[in-house]
């Protein structure tokens, strides 16, 4: 199984369409047409990132494969291997310290690329 998030769906349906984004313009998603019909059953090497704020913590997270890193808000560095444990309830952090800091980089890259930030949006 392959991961996909909604993002790509604008990438898939434009280029279903036969739409090109303007120039210059890179959107965020992939095109999930090539891995639908067969013709590129897997996508290689794809991470996933978020961030999500809960009270007055920050917390940031990269799912890569089967793994999924989690920085809680700087108390503890958080790993799943989520193909044997989707209800993430036992912290391999300290078993597979490479796979932690091969994610940590990740996320780190790809906060470089990122607003310092998020914005925000009032809801009326």
């Amino acid at each position: 199984a392959q991961m996909a998030i909604t993002m790509d769906l604008s990438a898939t349906f434009a280029a279903a369409g036969g739409a090109e984004p303007p120039a210059g313009y890179v959107l965020d998603g992939m095109n999930l047409i090539p891995m639908l019909t067969g013709e590129k059953p897997e996508v290689a090497d794809r991470s996933f990132f978020w961030r999500i704020q809960r009270s007055n913590r920050k917390m940031r997270a990269v799912r890569h494969g089967k793994w999924k890193y989690l920085d809680d808000g700087g108390t503890m560095d958080l790993l799943f291997d989520l193909e044997n444990d989707i209800g993430e309830r036992q912290n391999l952090n300290f078993t597979h310290p490479e796979i932690v800091a091969d994610l940590k980089k990740r996320l780190a890259d790809w906060e470089t690329e990122m607003e310092r930030e998020p914005k925000t949006f009032r809801v009326r």
